[in-house]
């Protein structure tokens, strides 16, 4: 770990809290359907969560190589710690609001296909 003013904690919070207003608002425009008997929520243009997924995936690895290389505070590793904090708070801020949106959804049956 380095010294506590290359770790950038402002940086950390902005994208924390920047990505959890951008995925409150993708939560709150999402369509769902919700089975209650079954207890499953589908949601038919969800592909933004696998991409975000992906990208926190790729920061991290992004971000730990580049403490593994021992790089001195670098605008890369710096960056994409503050790109994690983003895509973390994306799914976290989308998460909450469908789960939010959820206890007062209408129920939808949805049909249960069994290998």
């Amino acid at each position: 770990m380095g010294a506590p003013e290359t770790r950038a904690p402002r940086l950390w919070l902005a994208g924390l809290f920047v990505g959890i207003g951008l995925g409150a608002v993708r939560g709150s425009f999402l369509k769902f359907q919700l089975d209650r008997i079954y207890s499953r929520l589908r949601l038919p243009n969800g592909r933004d969560g696998l991409w975000a997924a992906c990208l926190l995936a790729f920061c991290t690895l992004l971000a730990s190589g580049a403490g593994l290389a021992n790089l001195p505070s670098t605008a890369l590793g710096v960056g994409a710690a503050g790109m994690v904090a983003a895509c973390a708070g994306y799914l976290t801020g989308r998460a909450t609001t469908l789960w939010r949106r959820s206890l007062s959804a209408p129920h939808h049956t949805l049909h249960h296909f069994l290998p």
